[in-house]
């Protein structure tokens, strides 16, 4: 079986002296490693062609997480030790905050998002549902599965394979979603939060981006801490996977 790599860049604003890379793996749909230990042998992000109901029956069956965006099967890197450690922290601040708004729920990254307008169907870290979750089923051979369609925000930490990704097709791909009032984006190896607010305006987002543990952003009017989303969190003078 022949491999096809192909290198992506980009510079992360907290360390503008460095470049990072982004390996993409392609295979056919079938080479997909489905188990934990399979895909541990290949660190890259993998894309694989594929329909909307191959996806959900791959989802099913692998070990790890995966997402479908653009007809593409997209298998992403093994989450980090610190990945994990903001994912819960994320969970547990905005669950805390929102206690007192019984309308609020908040869910981890296995609830998954169909963006009807596009197509994509993701797993974001962490998702805020104003009211009930609106659900749409899918019936494939006899399977059914479900899909929420009215998330109202959405969280994101960027992990080092697939930054390139986050921050265009799927931020694009989000912005289409008509309930999504919030885009928040988590760095893993710098205290650099970046939030789209949706404006009054069509097709108009606001963006912030925060730089300090003391900052904090608003979101569903109340304010959140970054202090609060990076506890306990270490950061390292070398980011990961720089350009020597």
């Amino acid at each position: 079986m022949v491999l096809l790599l192909i290198e992506n860049y980009t510079i992360l604003p907290a360390f503008p002296d460095r470049i990072f890379v982004q390996k993409l793996t392609t295979m056919t749909a079938a080479a997909l490693p489905r188990t934990l230990e399979e895909r541990l042998e290949t660190a890259d992000t993998i894309r694989v062609n594929a329909s909307f109901e191959e996806y959900l029956l791959f989802a099913e069956q692998c070990e790890y997480r995966v997402e479908y965006s653009n007809h593409q099967i997209i298998a992403q890197d093994t989450p980090t030790d610190k990945h994990e450690q903001i994912v819960a922290n994320t969970v547990w601040t905005l669950k805390n905050l929102l206690l007192d708004q019984p309308d609020f729920r908040v869910y981890g990254s296995n609830l998954g998002l169909l963006i009807q307008p596009t197509g994509a169907h993701y797993k974001p870290d962490a998702v805020v549902i104003c009211k009930e979750p609106e659900f749409v089923f899918h019936k494939v051979k006899k399977r059914t599965f479900r899909s929420v369609v009215n998330p109202y925000a959405v969280v994101e930490i960027f992990s080092d394979g697939t930054f390139i990704y986050d921050q265009t097709e799927k931020l694009l791909n989000y912005k289409q979603c008509p309930s999504l009032e919030y885009i928040v984006y988590i760095h893993q190896h710098a205290p650099i939060v970046t939030v789209h607010t949706r404006s009054p305006y069509p097709n108009k987002w606001l963006t912030e981006d925060l730089t300090n543990l003391e900052n904090s952003f608003e979101l569903a009017g109340k304010q959140v801490p970054l202090d609060k989303l990076y506890h306990q969190i270490v950061f390292s003078d070398k980011p990961p996977h720089s350009a020597k």
